[in-house]
C-alpha cells in the first residue's frame, strides 16, 4: 500500500491572469493562511476554492505520487466527457478546454508520464504544483494526479485562479507558458466545442521530447564517436608507414607492437561508431513515430465519440472514404511529422501540392504537380455540397491564383505541408482564403449528385458540410480560422 503524505503547499491569494505572467505566480498573502479547510476556501459544492491553494491539512497524496502506481486506469472519452463537464462547471472553465488539456498533456490518458521535466498523470502536472493546486475530487482522501477525477478537477481549479473564468488565454499561458500551447489547446477546444472557440489555425505540436533528446544525445555520442575513430585512424596510419621505414629487425618488432595496439584501438572505435550509428537511426525511425502518435487523427476526431464531442449545428452526411480516397488519406496520415520541403515529391519531405500528389498517386491516381493546376483539373466540388475525407481543398486570393492546398481528413481538418519550418500536420481548412475543393477520386457526375450536409446522430460519419463563401459571416457551430496558409 502507497504511503500517504500531508500537503504542506505554500499560502497565497490569487493568480496573476495576465498572460506574461509566471506559471505559479501568485500575490502572498499570509494573513489569509488558513490552518484547515473554512467555509471560505471551498466552494459551495464541497470542493476547494480556487481563490487560495492548499494549505497543510486540507488533503493527503500518496508519498510516492510522482511515480506511476502499478495499476493505472483507464478511461474512454466518453467516460470523461461527465467529467470534464463536471469539473469546469465547479469552476466556471469550458469543458472542452479541459478536453484538449487532457489530449494534449497525456493523450486522454495514454501517456501520462513523468515526461521528461517530471510531470506527471492525466492533466501532467508538476509535484510542486500539484501540492499547492490538487484536489481529491472523488473524495476517497487522496488527491491522486494519476486519477482522472481529481487531476481533471485540479486542472480546471488551476485554470479558474489563473483567472480562467475572464480570460482563458492566459491561464492557458500559466498552465504552459507557451504560445504555441496556447494555439494548439485553443484550437483543438475549438474543434470540440463545434466553433465556440475563436482561434488560429489548428497546429498540433507532438509531446516528443523523450524521443527528441535521445535523438541529441546518439547524435552528439556518433559525432564524438566519429572523431576519435578518424583520429585512431591517421595515428594507425602513421605507425604503419613508420613500420614500413624501419630497417632493424629489433626496431621492426617494436613498431609492429605500436602499429597492433593502435590497430585494436582503431577497430573498437569503429565499432563503436557503426553501432551507436544504428543506435541513433532507430531513434530516428522511434522519433518519427513518436510525431505521428502524438498528432490528433480523424478517428479520434470522426469515430464513435464525435456526437458527443462535437456539434452537430452544421451536421455530417454521407459514409466513410473508400477506394482511392481512403488510400490517398490513409497515404498523407502515414507522413503526418515529415518535414516540409520546398519542390519536395517525398519520402524525406513535401511542399503542399507534393504530399498530395503523392498520396493520389500511391491510389492510382495522376494529379498536376503544382496546386494551381490542381484546382484547375477539378472535379470541382460544388460550392454547399458535402465534402469527404480525400477531397482536396484549396486556398489563395482568388480562383487565377491559388497558392496552397491541402486534403480533408476531418471536419474542419486537412492534412497539409504547410511552410518552410513545419511539418505535415493538421491544420484547419475553413479561412477565409478558402477558394473551393476537388474530388479527383470521383468524377464530375459523381460529384454533381453529392448529398447535402445533414445531421447525424450515430457520431460515426466523417463526411461533412463546410461553407465555401469565405465572404458570409461565420453562425454557431462553424470553425472560423484566420491564419494565412
Amino acid at each position: 500500500m502507497r504511503r500517504r503524505l500531508t500537503l504542506a503547499g505554500a499560502v497565497v491569494a490569487l493568480a496573476v491572469p495576465a498572460a506574461a505572467a509566471a506559471a505559479d505566480t501568485f500575490v502572498v498573502l499570509p494573513e489569509q493562511t488558513p490552518a484547515a479547510p473554512t467555509a471560505s476556501t471551498v466552494t459551495p459544492n464541497g470542493l476547494p476554492s480556487a481563490l487560495v491553494p492548499n494549505a497543510p491539512g486540507d488533503v493527503a497524496v500518496d508519498a510516492s505520487f510522482t511515480s506511476p502506481p502499478m495499476w493505472v486506469e483507464q478511461q474512454s472519452v466518453d467516460q470523461l466527457r461527465p467529467i470534464w463537464e463536471q469539473a469546469g462547471a465547479a469552476y466556471g472553465i469550458p469543458w472542452y478546454v479541459l478536453a484538449a488539456i487532457n489530449k494534449v498533456e497525456s493523450n486522454f490518458g495514454a501517456n501520462m508520464g513523468p515526461s521528461s521535466a517530471g510531470a506527471v498523470g492525466w492533466m501532467q502536472f508538476m509535484p510542486d504544483t500539484w501540492l499547492r493546486w490538487g484536489v481529491d475530487a472523488d473524495g476517497d482522501g487522496i488527491a491522486d494526479p494519476w486519477d482522472a477525477n481529481d487531476a481533471i478537477y485540479a486542472a480546471a481549479r488551476y485554470l479558474a485562479a489563473s483567472g480562467g473564468a475572464t480570460d482563458i488565454t492566459g491561464a492557458l499561458y500559466s498552465y504552459n507558458h507557451a504560445d504555441w500551447y496556447v494555439s494548439e489547446v485553443a484550437s483543438l477546444a475549438n474543434v470540440y466545442a463545434g466553433g465556440a472557440v475563436d482561434t488560429g489555425s489548428f497546429v498540433p505540436v507532438p509531446d516528443v521530447t523523450g524521443a527528441e533528446q535521445r535523438v541529441a544525445r546518439l547524435t552528439d555520442a556518433v559525432a564524438r564517436a566519429r572523431v576519435k575513430e578518424e583520429s585512431l585512424a591517421r595515428l594507425l596510419g602513421r605507425r604503419q608507414a613508420h613500420l614500413e621505414r624501419t630497417m632493424l629487425l629489433s626496431d621492426q618488432l617494436v613498431a609492429e607492437k605500436h602499429a597492433t595496439i593502435v590497430g585494436v584501438r582503431y577497430d573498437r572505435a569503429h565499432a563503436l561508431a557503426q553501432r551507436l550509428e544504428g543506435q541513433l537511426a532507430r531513434a530516428r525511425d522511434a522519433l518519427g513515430q513518436a510525431r505521428v502518435n502524438a498528432f490528433v487523427t480523424a478517428p479520434q476526431i470522426v469515430g464513435p465519440s464525435a456526437a458527443s464531442l462535437i456539434s452537430s449545428a452544421n451536421g455530417f452526411a454521407g459514409t466513410d472514404a473508400t477506394g482511392p480516397a481512403a488510400t490517398a488519406l490513409n497515404f498523407s496520415l502515414a507522413q503526418l511529422g515529415t518535414p516540409y520541403r520546398w519542390g519536395g515529391e517525398g519520402p524525406g519531405g513535401f511542399d503542399c501540392s507534393g504530399l498530395v500528389q503523392a498520396a493520389y498517386a500511391s491510389a492510382g491516381i495522376v494529379l498536376p504537380r503544382v496546386a494551381q493546376q490542381q484546382f484547375d483539373s477539378g472535379p470541382a466540388v460544388p460550392a454547399g455540397a458535402a465534402l469527404q475525407p480525400g477531397d482536396l481543398v484549396f486556398f489563395g486570393n482568388d480562383p487565377a491564383h491559388v497558392e496552397h492546398v491541402g486534403m480533408v481528413a476531418g471536419p474542419g481538418l486537412m492534412v497539409d505541408a504547410p511552410y518552410t519550418g513545419a511539418v505535415v500536420r493538421f491544420d484547419g481548412y475553413q479561412r477565409e482564403s478558402y477558394l473551393g475543393a476537388t474530388r479527383p477520386a470521383a468524377t464530375q457526375a459523381a460529384v454533381d449528385v453529392s448529398a447535402p450536409a445533414s445531421d447525424v446522430a450515430s457520431g460515426n460519419s466523417t463526411v461533412f458540410a463546410v461553407d465555401a463563401d469565405s465572404a458570409s459571416s461565420p453562425t454557431g457551430g462553424e470553425l472560423l480560422f484566420t491564419k494565412s496558409p
